[in-house]
């Protein structure tokens, strides 16, 4: 159940943030582009649960195909960005080429939770900046921040720093996972 809330409550929020400014300002291609992105994420959850039921396993072989890395990150900012306006969060980028072999829907997956995970936890009006260079993602931010004797445990599944912002722990959970399944 906390597995499924968490798959869910991400393109929820953004369906309603959409919707809500779809009701104030009218219909922009970007309010619609983010309902797609979330419907077909909120369509995507059994697929998340199934992973992270195996773990250890790529779930198809046939998916490992050739991933524009850069494509996907831009996809992410995009389906992010409904969410970063309204916490007034500015996203600078800088994002180079880069292709990979993997699962698209892993890579999605990853991307998607670390970001997710930088604007759960930078406060309203701070900035994140993410940068693709030599196939090297990083994501950081003017957030809340973690002790280094922490850091370790953010990644093991229902681990929170902080029990009033956030979900339940698992995002970087299933990002260590797919981390360890490609060996990045």
């Amino acid at each position: 159940i906390k597995d499924s809330t968490h798959e869910h409550n991400t393109p929820v929020t953004t369906m309603l943030l959409a919707l809500h400014k779809i009701d104030k300002k009218g219909c922009k291609p970007v309010y619609l582009r983010s309902l797609q992105m979330s419907v077909r994420l909120i369509g995507r959850v059994y697929e998340d649960l199934s992973f992270l039921m195996l773990k250890s396993q790529v779930r198809d072989h046939t998916q490992i195909r050739s991933v524009n890395v850069a494509k996907k990150v831009e996809e992410a900012i995009e389906f992010f960005s409904i969410l970063s306006e309204n916490r007034r969060l500015e996203i600078i980028h800088s994002i180079e080429p880069c292709t990979i072999k993997a699962d698209p829907h892993h890579i999605e997956l990853l991307i998607k939770n670390i970001v997710d995970n930088s604007i759960k936890y930078t406060n309203p009006g701070g900035k994140i900046e993410i940068t693709l260079k030599d196939c090297e993602l990083i994501v950081s931010d003017t957030g809340i921040g973690i002790s280094k004797e922490k850091l370790s445990a953010i990644f093991d599944r229902f681990h929170r720093e902080n029990s009033v912002t956030g979900g339940f722990g698992i995002g970087l959970d299933i990002v260590k996972t797919i981390c360890q399944i490609y060996g990045f």
